[in-house]
């Protein structure tokens, strides 16, 4: 399976986009920083993670999972 054809990748400025960071930090429970990265699958964020806390592996691994059928 190749993730890309199922997946959708959104980079936002938070400073330039601060009412849509808002909004999805609300929404997911999270945290309002810089880089941050949010997985989100059916509505639900299954991967919350930022600054050294983001790890590609991990992003790879939940993504993989995420999309497991």
């Amino acid at each position: 399976m190749n993730l890309s054809d199922n997946m959708c990748a959104y980079y936002l400025i938070l400073i330039a986009f601060r009412l849509i960071t808002q909004t999805i930090a609300e929404r997911f429970q999270g945290y309002h920083e810089s880089p941050h990265i949010l997985l989100i699958r059916n509505v639900e964020c299954v991967l919350d993670a930022s600054h050294n806390g983001i790890s590609p592996a991990e992003i790879d691994q939940e993504a993989k999972h995420a999309f497991e059928v």
